[in-house]
């Protein structure tokens, strides 16, 4: 029967034998494999004051572009909706090859990204970490070898 001293009395030993081993395999599956925990994307705005975001708000929205010619006029307000509309449909008969192509090319980014992502999580980060728990598993009954990981 195990009792928790003898638990205790065998982690350290092997912790004494195996230490910068461990501190080493456990660097590395921290940064390739991740914590992913539940606080991972906290903190990725905290440092932005309200101005920052005003500012890019009102750079995005002064920004010049092909939505220059929908602007409404204060002189001829009650005939502009229809014009407005006549101007919105102009456009986009005369850009959606472009605008079509620009959707294409974005859903083959994701598709291809999503891809990348599979292959990389199957071939390499699930193999490393089943690597490092056989490590630390060998390292408590043996001296373990950094080499188990590959």
């Amino acid at each position: 029967m195990w009792t928790r001293k003898k638990l205790k009395d065998r982690a350290k030993f092997a912790l004494r034998q195996n230490y910068w081993k461990i501190v080493l395999v456990a660097l590395m599956a921290g940064l390739l494999i991740g914590g992913g925990g539940a606080y991972s994307g906290y903190g990725q705005n905290h440092g932005k004051s309200q101005s920052q975001s005003e500012r890019v708000i009102h750079e995005t929205s002064s920004r010049e572009g092909i939505w220059d010619d929908l602007e409404v006029d204060e002189e001829d307000s009650g005939a502009s909706a229809s014009l407005q509309q006549e101007k919105l449909n102009r456009m986009v008969d005369e850009n959606w090859p472009l605008i079509i192509c620009i959707v294409i090319a974005v859903i083959v980014i994701i598709l291809v990204v999503l891809a990348l992502a599979v292959v990389l999580d199957a071939f390499i980060l699930n193999p490393f970490e089943v690597g490092a728990k056989r490590f630390f598993s060998h390292s408590i009954v043996q001296k373990a070898e950094v080499k188990e990981i590959a």
